[in-house]
């Protein structure tokens, strides 16, 4: 069905084909493409399309559906970024990893779960990802650390957390991939939830910042500061990109 709609497309400046152009796109995984023609489609006629539609469209095509959200944390000032995806992507661009490095590939990496397993592989990347000193051609389980070298050079270390969840780490910094659909970093715990992000803490009541009420769980909203009855400290921002 798709294919066909997508036959009768043709490259036009009318919204309400761009609109059904993304609609498509984003149908079939190509999201960089749906907020593309959605982007084109509100600056060609914002008029018509109503502003909640209009940013109910904007936030389809940037977030995806709901196992599409990533976010910035900070715990205790340590920052880390947590992908709820549950086959994530390390690469150059649009990744849950970004490696912004020439030689990396789009898609240089897949993690995903198997079995219950993490497990990686390389993403038939054009300069390849080496493990061991050799090319690494088939998926394996991370059940121990691991350190890749990405094209052949380039330093990647993964090695697995609790719940089967994977630590990546790049120059770029501290990942987490849950791999679903709830993180655990330390004790705090992140649950996503349609678009609802969830934060609590095993051990402890937690408060967001400036506000009296302890609470079990609260639903996180951009920017908030969490702290913990025992001290521990969670920022949290949530940032759209592409995956």
């Amino acid at each position: 069905m798709l294919e066909r709609a997508e036959l009768t497309l043709e490259p036009t400046d009318d919204p309400d084909a761009l609109i059904l152009a993304a609609d498509i796109a984003e149908a079939r995984g190509k999201r960089s493409d749906a907020l593309e023609k959605t982007t084109a489609a509100i600056a060609r006629n914002i008029e018509v399309l109503g502003g909640a539609e209009r940013m109910a469209r904007w936030r389809r095509a940037t977030l995806g559906p709901g196992p599409r959200m990533a976010i910035a944390i900070a715990v205790d000032g340590v920052p880390w970024r947590v992908s709820f995806q549950t086959r994530a992507i390390l690469g150059r661009v649009d990744a849950d990893v970004v490696v912004p490095a020439p030689t990396v590939s789009r898609r240089q990496i897949e993690f995903f779960l198997r079995d219950g397993i993490p497990h990686l592989a390389d993403a038939k990347s054009k300069h390849g990802t080496v493990l061991d000193g050799a090319p690494l051609r088939l998926a394996i389980p991370v059940e121990s650390p691991v350190e890749l070298r990405l094209c052949g050079t380039i330093p990647c270390s993964v090695r697995p957390a609790k719940n089967g969840q994977l630590v990546v780490e790049t120059a770029g910094g501290m990942h987490l991939l849950a791999l679903g659909a709830a993180a655990w970093l330390d004790a705090w715990k992140l649950e996503r939830t349609g678009r609802h992000l969830s934060v609590s803490k095993w051990d402890a009541r937690i408060r967001r910042v400036g506000e009296r009420e302890w609470r079990d769980v609260y639903e996180a909203q951009p920017d908030d500061l969490f702290e913990a009855a025992d001290g521990s400290r969670l920022s949290i921002h949530r940032e759209s990109f592409e995956a």
